[in-house]
């Protein structure tokens, strides 16, 4: 909870200045953007063939129309780009569809590259979490665009530029799962930088690149957006509107792929998905939900309907005194700097919470669970919602790759 160590009377020293670009507190005027290592998301034959094997009809008939359209490009026909929206309700395949599309892509188009460590095909997600169930990356970090969307920060430095440029110039197809979380700003974002790197013209959508996007809009909508900044709202008046209304064809997946006892749980959730506020529910179907209710163990994770601090923390502090001894409770330091002088010094007062989404205090016990909310290392698996557990002397987070991080 410390956001900077220094002396007891708070001065921080100056070698150690670097440090605060990652402190939210010291941090929220020079936002930096978020930029990771590029990779290649790799899917094993063993992985991949079975899923190949069990597509529906529905899944092959997407699937074939793309990889036609890579096997034109790779013998180096003129194709013009597509863009496509596949969509479908729980259970419909749109993962598992996603996977064969980008190992098929990344095949086809492999012999096109000239380095081997070129990417050809992209495959991302607006959120560290999302980005990590499919084995991608975030929008954010690959495409290099900051967080604030502010126009400000729309074109990059020629040096910076030039690094993505490396790495994909030979691009030719983005994926972007978990679409419903993406506003028409953010789309934008993407079709200019992507229209940057290959350097081409205003008029070239997404600088020649085709995108396939994947989500569902009857899932959660981008945070904070306007309702006519929202892809499924179509609003002529919104100059952006071109990006996605007018630009998108839609490839509807139907069929449910899930097991039988999953697939009675998978058409109840379809059908709740399209009632309104004020629909009545099928009595089936409610009994199937009130069959789901049961008493949880205090010990599971539980989830609560907003991120109300009070709510929240009150619950984590009742687990924490009930079940684990000696206690810790951990004080922010909050640090500003000296607008006269330079320097860092400790703050009489906590920031507002609601600036830096970080609390003036935390309860810990030895034992006791630990969730990252914030993005730090995703290329390392450790994104939003990564685990972890307090230790004697440290509290720290482990990702999958079992690198340990102290807090």
């Amino acid at each position: 909870m410390c956001g900077i160590e220094g002396s007891e009377n708070g001065n921080v020293n100056d070698d150690d200045e670097i440090i605060e670009n990652n402190v939210p507190d010291l941090n929220r005027e020079a936002e930096k953007e978020f930029s990771l290592p590029i990779r290649s998301t790799v899917f094993s034959n063993q992985e991949i063939i079975p899923m190949l094997r069990s597509m529906n009809e529905n899944q092959k008939h997407i699937f074939f129309d793309i990889r036609h359209w890579c096997l034109e490009k790779a013998n180096g026909k003129h194709v013009d780009p597509f863009y496509v929206f596949i969509t479908g309700g729980a259970g419909t395949g749109k993962s598992r569809l996603i996977k064969c599309l980008y190992f098929e892509i990344s095949r086809i188009l492999a012999p096109t590259l000239c380095n081997p460590d070129d990417v050809s095909v992209l495959l991302t997600a607006p959120t560290g979490t999302a980005a990590f169930n499919i084995n991608g990356m975030t929008i954010h970090s690959c495409l290099s665009i900051f967080k604030s969307l502010s126009k400000d920060h729309a074109t990059l430095s020629e040096d910076k530029l030039n690094t993505l440029r490396s790495k994909l110039d030979n691009l030719q197809v983005l994926i972007i799962d978990e679409i419903s979380m993406v506003n028409k700003r953010l789309l934008y974002f993407v079709h200019e930088r992507l229209r940057q790197i290959k350097k081409k013209p205003e008029s070239c959508l997404f600088g020649g690149v085709s995108i396939i996007a994947v989500g569902d809009f009857y899932q959660l909508p981008p945070v904070k957006s306007k309702k006519s900044d929202k892809l499924y709202v179509n609003d002529p008046s919104n100059p952006l509107n071109y990006l996605w209304n007018e630009l998108f064809k839609v490839a509807e997946l139907h069929e449910i792929m899930r097991q039988k006892d999953d697939k009675t749980f998978a058409e109840m959730l379809n059908r709740l998905r399209i009632k309104k506020k004020n629909e009545i529910i099928e009595l089936d179907d409610f009994t199937l939900l009130k069959h789901c209710m049961k008493e949880a163990p205090d010990r599971i994770l539980h989830i609560f309907a907003t991120n109300a601090e009070v709510e929240v923390q009150q619950f984590n502090n009742s687990m924490i005194m009930k079940y684990f001894s000696d206690p810790v409770l951990l004080e922010a330091e909050d640090y500003e700097k000296d607008k006269t002088t330079g320097t860092l010094k400790r703050k009489s007062s906590f920031y507002n919470s609601s600036d830096n989404q970080l609390p003036s205090c935390i309860l810990l016990a030895v034992g006791a669970r630990i969730m990252l909310i914030r993005n730090q290392d995703i290329k390392d698996e450790f994104s939003e919602w990564s685990d972890g557990n307090s230790t004697e002397n440290h509290y720290c987070l482990q990702s999958s790759r079992n690198n340990i991080y102290s807090v």
